[in-house]
């Protein structure tokens, strides 16, 4: 069966986004990728694009949350499986196509918001057995210089990092990836 990643794109500004995580991607995987663009005159650096309307008086937020939960509609008689990504979900390695083998039923989701030290332990592969630990925050603290602080962590979708590859979201979408301080 046919796969498919697919990104939606409400306004200039996730356009914008979305191409940086779109390099990364084509760079990884052999899946077909399909972008969902509205309002927007900012160009998509892809081929397969397709142009929604939305509902006049949606703001870009309510109209990408529009589109997402009316992929199917937007999509159409696609006969794939699908994942939807988030703009700012970059893809590090190959093993990105690795995701379609855990789809179970007709829709599958993962976790999206939490706390960093939750999201450390799968971002950073460490061998912490506990729920959480502090590994992420020092790593982009090293690497980047940047102190998370306490919020929210958007941690999108990560699957199969390796040992010390780490990747993540900074509300904000500022992106972080690094090898870790010696």
């Amino acid at each position: 069966m046919e796969r498919i990643f697919v990104f939606v794109a409400v306004g200039d500004a996730h356009v914008r986004v979305a191409n940086i995580a779109l390099r990364y991607l084509k760079h990884f995987t052999r899946s077909e990728i399909v972008v969902v663009k509205s309002r927007s005159a900012s160009e998509v650096n892809h081929d397969q694009v397709i142009d929604a309307q939305l509902p006049h008086h949606l703001d870009n937020h309510q109209g990408s949350i529009f589109l997402k939960t009316n992929l199917l509609n937007v999509l159409g008689a696609v006969r794939a499986s699908f994942c939807y990504l988030d703009n700012d979900v970059i893809a590090v390695n190959d093993a990105v196509d690795s995701i379609f083998a855990h789809t179970y039923g007709p829709v599958t989701f993962a976790p999206d918001n939490g706390s960093i030290e939750v999201f450390s332990r799968y971002a950073v592969n460490c061998l912490c057995t506990e729920n959480s630990c502090n590994h992420l925050r020092k790593s982009i603290l090293c690497d980047f210089a940047v102190d998370v602080g306490p919020c929210d962590w958007i941690g999108g979708l990560s699957a199969h990092l390796h040992r010390h590859e780490r990747v993540g979201v900074v509300p904000g979408g500022d992106r972080h990836r690094g090898r870790g301080c010696a």
